[in-house]
């Protein structure tokens, strides 16, 4: 296993996402890290992340990301949409699936 640092308004699906491709993959993140599905992550937070992606993982959407230096960060509570963001403010998804170019 090896560590990452969780960043500012990242939440645990961000970092399933981020890390394995996949929000299906919280639940491995969750059982890795001791944690529950509506824990509250910290900036500067430790988590665990297994070296081989799990089975409900997507690892080409991992690799993607991780390839790009994308950080997954969800919109602060002040907006009421959501997306996929970097840690440049771009965003990738938004909340009615239209595709963004950063």
């Amino acid at each position: 296993m090896r560590k990452i640092t969780v960043r500012d308004r990242q939440n645990i699906v961000d970092i399933a996402i981020q890390e394995y491709g996949s929000a299906a993959a919280v639940i491995d993140l969750c059982t890795d890290n001791g944690l529950e599905l509506d824990s509250d992550l910290l900036p500067g937070m430790q988590l665990l992340i297994q070296d081989s992606y799990p089975n409900n993982a997507d690892g080409q959407v991992a690799d993607y990301l991780k390839a790009n230096n994308v950080v997954v960060v969800s919109l602060d509570d002040n907006d009421d949409t959501f997306a996929l963001g970097d840690n440049d403010g771009h965003f990738i998804i938004t909340d009615d699936e239209d595709f963004i170019g950063a």
